[in-house]
């Protein structure tokens, strides 16, 4: 559980706050990026395939929604999302052998969005969203020995 917000009003330009312009955050503002909860769960289950050891596994995370920027004017509150990693593997004395799916649901969950207002040469005013995304789906296969 997080509980991150500002005390008091922030200013990014202290002139502003001298001439009594309104503040670019408020008292009481969540910081972004800081989701309220986040939660992690990883199941594992050991078996044997004949004499060799192996392996089932899932993990579980969860990430509350979040705020892009701390800006009150430009803020987007960012979607919550879970993120599904599954592996089975075996292994003998010095080596193992791993098949996983990371992201095995193929949440498209936004990490950070960032948007910028600017004008052109000619005074037109342009709205640019970049948004970064978490991988895709992912399938691997992972061996390692040891010397």
């Amino acid at each position: 559980y997080n509980d991150a917000e500002l005390q008091e009003p922030f200013w990014t330009d202290d002139e502003n706050r001298i001439n009594g312009e309104p503040p670019t955050a408020s008292a009481g503002a969540e910081m972004p990026f800081v989701p309220k909860i986040q939660l992690t769960a990883t199941g594992r289950l050991d078996v044997s395939y004949g004499n060799l050891p192996g392996h089932f596994q899932a993990a579980v995370a969860y990430t509350d929604e979040s705020w892009s920027l701390l800006d009150d004017v430009y803020r987007q509150l960012q979607a919550s999302y879970p993120i599904v990693n599954l592996s089975a593997g075996v292994g003998g004395d010095a080596w193992s052998l791993d098949l996983f799916i990371d992201n095995a649901t193929d949440e498209r969950a936004e990490i950070t969005r960032f948007h910028r207002d600017y004008d052109d040469s000619l005074g037109n005013l342009f709205h640019d969203t970049t948004i970064t995304t978490n991988r895709p789906r992912t399938l691997g296969v992972r061996y390692a020995h040891r010397f």
